[in-house]
């Protein structure tokens, strides 16, 4: 009972939604072992328990708009040496 009033602040702080829903589970599991440092909880088990009280996708839906999202791309006369290292350095590992 008590870990889940502690669960319920944390998600009032890091209500994981959004580009950064992870970082946001790493942050609720953070104060929580600090709220609760005999127990351990792992991102799964925040997660089923936050989607308990919220429909994370749906709220996911409204919080990216898929329409407004921008491929990125590194800029190749930067870092075309960079990023022709990675991709021989990638070929040598798969071989």
């Amino acid at each position: 009972m008590r870990s889940r009033c502690y669960l319920l602040d944390a998600i009032s702080r890091y209500l994981p939604l959004g580009i950064n829903k992870y970082f946001s589970v790493i942050n609720t599991m953070v104060l929580l072992q600090q709220q609760l440092p005999d127990k351990h909880f792992t991102a799964d088990q925040i997660l089923k328990e936050i989607q308990e009280y919220y429909n994370l996708d749906a709220l996911d839906d409204h919080v990216i708009d898929e329409d407004k999202i921008e491929p990125f791309e590194l800029p190749s006369e930067e870092y075309k040496s960079l990023m022709e290292e990675r991709s021989l350095s990638t070929k040598r590992q798969r071989n």
